[in-house]
């Protein structure tokens, strides 16, 4: 049964639309329809993705609104009519946090980290101070989503990665994140994670998890063709289970899931970026890079939050601890 918030508990990401021409009516369209009874939004935003399917992408004000609810879940996530889908999918889009709507702002993770090095400096606060230099580093970026994006990901590991003391293969290393998201995920009292999963980004995650080009499995098929030149297709039937996966787990609400799958697609992009397969601010990864970002940014202070409150549960070396001679 899908779960309808009122209007003022859910907040309005803003959005970037290229085709968008009036913010102020984008705003009030989306709060009409957020101030309209549950049973009634289904058919309205039905109604209007039909009509941008039909205009070929010209956007009306209420068409708008559609893409708008679409990025907070109704219309992507738990409305059912045809043709919605093949309405969104081909506009560029992407859910912004509002600037002033940051539940976990960096002041605070640095003064909950504080108080930990108060009581004692050890392994965890150091990787949790490296994380949190990064991850300010990243919010300090304004324009450059390929530089942000990059830090976050090094905030991400830093507070991650740790060193067990023993190589492991690459199923052990999935299964030992798998077990990560798990543990945060069950630790996250508040239940943030969910609330930003299926109430700030499910359309963005959608199209994150739906993207061919961040599934690794395609670029081993495509960088080792056959001897006709021609690409392998077996990497479709892996990618089709995957989104199997993913939209049962997107239809059963299974937040840890769903975590997990977007961070193995955001590593593909982070491994483009940070390797060389990618060219700095290329308009071709360009909806990849920027919704990567935004979700990073605001998943990755719920998850440094999580850790600091529950510091025994993930325990462990960093992999270059500081060395004083």
């Amino acid at each position: 049964m899908p779960i309808h918030p009122p209007p003022h508990a859910l907040p309005l990401p803003r959005l970037r639309l290229e085709q968008d021409r009036c913010p102020t009516q984008r705003c009030a369209g989306a709060t009409r329809f957020l101030q309209r009874p549950p049973s009634v939004q289904p058919r309205v935003a039905g109604r209007a993705a039909r009509w941008g399917k039909r205009r070929n992408g010209r956007l009306s004000a209420i068409r708008r609104t559609t893409v708008e609810i679409a990025a907070i879940g109704f219309c992507h996530e738990n409305v059912k009519h045809d043709g919605a889908p093949d309405a969104l999918s081909g506009l560029t889009m992407t859910a912004l946090p509002p600037a002033s709507s940051n539940a976990l702002p960096l002041t605070a993770l640095l003064q909950r980290h504080q108080a930990l090095v108060a009581v004692q400096r050890n392994a965890f606060t150091l990787r949790m101070h490296r994380s949190l230099s990064w991850l300010q580093r990243a919010q300090a970026e304004k324009g450059d989503d390929d530089v942000a994006f990059v830090c976050l990901w090094i905030a991400f590991n830093a507070a991650y990665a740790q060193d067990t003391g023993s190589s492991a293969d690459n199923a052990s290393e999935r299964q030992a994140f798998r077990s990560f998201v798990a543990e945060v995920c069950s630790l996250d009292k508040d239940k943030a994670l969910p609330a930003l999963v299926w109430q700030v980004f499910p359309g963005p995650i959608r199209i994150l998890l739906d993207n061919k080009y961040l599934f690794q499995p395609f670029w081993d098929a495509f960088n080792n063709p056959r001897a006709d030149g021609s690409t392998p297709t077996h990497w479709r039937d892996g990618f089709d289970d995957a989104r199997q996966r993913v939209h049962r787990a997107l239809a059963q609400q299974d937040t840890e899931r769903v975590l997990y799958e977007v961070f193995v697609r955001l590593y593909t992009l982070r491994n483009q970026l940070m390797h060389g397969g990618a060219t700095w601010n290329s308009s071709v990864n360009r909806t990849q890079v920027r919704d990567g970002r935004e979700l990073l940014a605001r998943v990755l202070p719920v998850i440094l939050s999580v850790m600091m409150e529950n510091p025994a549960c993930f325990e462990g070396k960093p992999f270059y601890p500081v060395v004083t001679d």
